[in-house]
């Protein structure tokens, strides 16, 4: 009997030593308590470029091989410019810093990616598309 176990999956972009280098600054201007806010731990923060939601282990490989052959993306830069919250100040669920420069490259990125897995997609909605870094989740 073979059993079919699911992982839930995201494609993302792991952050580099700039950004990280500011995340201990960002956290010293949030005074809240450790019930309130969950930091982020630096080597888990990414950005995501594509929720892909409970996907089968046997379709990974099938995946990485598809985007390995379509991607022609060989490198391009960001610089964060902003902080924010989602889903509104009135009920901060998430506090991300925001893109700016680079914004145009990560938008065609995630495009083409999200046109190119869309097949092994759990759920395909329709949301925008907002490059952002999470860095907390708030309760």
């Amino acid at each position: 009997m073979k059993i079919n176990l699911e992982k839930r999956v995201f494609i993302g972009i792991p952050i580099g030593h700039k950004i990280k280098s500011i995340l201990p600054f960002l956290k010293s201007t949030v005074h809240c308590s450790r019930d309130v806010i969950i930091w982020i731990p630096p080597d888990n923060i990414h950005l995501t470029l594509c929720f892909l939601g409970n996907i089968s282990d046997q379709d990974i490989p099938n995946i990485i091989q598809t985007l390995e052959n379509c991607i022609t993306f060989k490198y391009f830069k960001i610089k964060i410019e902003s902080t924010g919250v989602f889903p509104s100040p009135n009920i901060p669920k998430i506090l991300w810093i925001g893109i700016g420069k680079g914004v145009d490259d990560l938008n065609t990125l995630q495009l083409y990616i999200e046109k190119t897995v869309r097949k092994f997609k759990e759920i395909n909605c329709k949301e925008k598309f907002v490059p952002h870094i999470t860095i907390a989740r708030i309760r």
